[in-house]
């Protein structure tokens, strides 16, 4: 992902990823069948961090983007093994200060596309049906480039007297 921090609490984060997921279902012989589906995926989140100066960082996101699925033996016939679909996602997330340039990220995310055909199937009377799943991501960043220090997040360090003025 990259990420651009306008401030200490707002960023906006550009998010690529690749899934692997499968299910089975039960065809009307009665035999079991596994449908794999591999998604690549594309997100645009806006991020608040919660408490940006700490050395954890809680931070929530909401996005939108894109998923690009490719189907193998599904379950409903009429449906394309490729598919390009819109989705909605939100989550929260953790970073852990390391060092200075250097953190661990931990995120959990819901991902909610505009059909029913991640999975391979739509069920008997299912109409305008929605697919969702759950990602938990873990991860490192590195600040490539940091801009000036922020008096935001500068800690109070007492009162000091101005001696040229006493």
């Amino acid at each position: 992902s990259l990420q651009r921090n306008f401030s200490e609490h707002i960023a906006l984060r550009l998010e690529g990823s690749y899934s692997h997921m499968e299910s089975e279902f039960t065809d009307l012989f009665r035999v079991t069948n596994t449908t794999v589906s591999n998604v690549l995926g594309g997100n645009l989140d806006f991020m608040y961090y919660l408490v940006p100066c700490e050395p954890v960082s809680p931070y929530l996101f909401v996005g939108g983007g894109v998923a690009y699925h490719m189907l193998d033996n599904y379950a409903t016939t009429f449906l394309k093994e490729n598919d390009l679909v819109a989705k909605f996602n939100g989550g929260f997330g953790v970073e852990w200060a390391i060092d200075s340039d250097w953190k661990f990220v931990s995120e959990a995310a819901y991902h909610l596309t505009l059909n029913s055909e991640l999975d391979g199937a739509i069920g008997l009377g299912e109409i305008n049906g929605k697919d969702s799943y759950l990602a938990v991501n873990l991860g490192l960043l590195y600040y490539f480039d940091k801009g000036p220090q922020s008096k935001y997040c500068q800690l109070y360090s007492g009162i000091t007297v101005d001696q040229e003025k006493v």
